[in-house]
């Protein structure tokens, strides 16, 4: 009989470990979803010299609201965990003229990139610089489209099945491969 309460302590500790390495790695699954975006960016002389310490200051022309950041001693800065949206985005330091990218547009998942050059002036002085799409990601290998609601509302396929709208994104292949991966290694998530 004690043997019996032996075995049965055994496996339910064995049980519980077991909850705990599947609770564990369902919390870390869950944390690689993101619903943001990342802004980086740095910062350079009319010569291409490395600015440090220059405040990097994002803002939200529809509320209002900034955030603030640093440049690095590379002249680098990261914004991580941005709300995809349009933004104004400054550099200002002393002894350089401000400048001011604005219409910068962060979309779910993906990476842009605001480089500044700035010039020699004063720093009431703005140079102001229009934000384009021409972003290379670099932070990782994934590949991600935002579709806007309107494009599926117009899908040629029958019932707007947007599994039939993947295919037609740049880089996927018609049985889904996107960007030379294979089916099994492609994800595709649909909110809303």
């Amino acid at each position: 009989m004690t043997r019996l309460i032996q075995r049965w302590n055994i496996l339910t500790t064995l049980a519980t470990v077991l909850l705990a390495f599947l609770a564990l790695g369902t919390s870390s699954a869950l944390a690689q979803a993101s619903n943001a975006g990342t802004i980086t960016g740095s910062v350079v002389d009319a010569q291409g010299g490395l600015i440090p310490n220059t405040t990097i200051i994002l803002m939200d022309p529809e509320t209002k609201t900034t955030r603030t950041t640093v440049t690095s001693k590379e002249g680098q800065f990261v914004l991580s965990n941005v709300q995809p949206g349009t933004y104004n985005i400054t550099a200002a330091t002393p002894g350089f003229a401000t400048d001011n990218i604005a219409g910068l547009v962060v979309s779910v998942g993906t990476q842009t990139t605001a480089n500044f050059k700035m010039s020699v002036g004063a720093a009431n002085q703005t140079i102001e610089v229009q934000a384009s799409n021409a972003d290379i990601q670099t932070m990782n290998a994934t590949t991600g489209t935002t579709v806007d609601a309107a494009l599926v509302e117009s899908l040629p396929a029958i019932g707007r099945d947007v599994a039939t709208f993947t295919t037609m994104q740049p880089g996927t292949t018609p049985g889904g491969n996107v960007a030379g991966t294979t089916v099994d290694q492609t994800t595709f998530m649909l909110d809303g």
